[in-house]
């Protein structure tokens, strides 16, 4: 009984999280469909986790443009029992802000110039996600979810 509130305490944390995600300016957008005149050389630099995930948690447009849809989330299952997979797509992707939580811990738990997994976890309620993103043609991406919390 317990496990069951505890999950559906996470599974409402991590829907207040994707609910979070809905609006915010179109200016980003905007802008990052500007392109430098023809004869202007570009050159991509690698992008830089640190400023991205700040851009990622401050701008929905920005954010929802940087998820790969359907983007995977694996639910763990309670001890002994499977976990669930869902899929979300862009429709039902909703802008959530990490850093806005209160009592929360992030860290960075694997970080590659390729890679960064990101857990996030809320301060004594067993909240426990993992944010799975990954840098593709010099910029990042999140790919994948997975929830495990208590």
């Amino acid at each position: 009984m317990i496990i069951q509130i505890v999950k559906k305490y996470s599974l409402v944390c991590a829907g207040a999280f994707l609910l979070l995600q809905a609006c915010n300016n179109n200016a980003a957008q905007k802008k990052e469909k500007e392109l430098p005149p023809k004869h202007v050389a570009t050159v991509t630099a690698a992008e830089n986790f640190d400023i991205f995930f700040k851009r990622f948690n401050a701008d929905s447009v920005f954010q929802k443009s940087r998820v790969v849809f359907p983007l995977k989330m694996v639910i763990a299952g309670a001890e002994g029992e499977s976990d669930s997979i869902k899929y979300i797509i862009g429709s039902k992707w909703r802008w959530g802000n990490l850093m806005a939580e209160k009592n929360h811990i992030i860290s960075k738990i694997k970080n590659t110039n390729r890679e960064v997994i990101v857990q996030f976890n809320i301060e004594d309620t067993g909240v426990g996600i993992y944010y799975y993103f990954s840098q593709k043609r010099g910029k990042w991406w999140l790919v994948f979810i997975k929830d495990a919390s208590d």
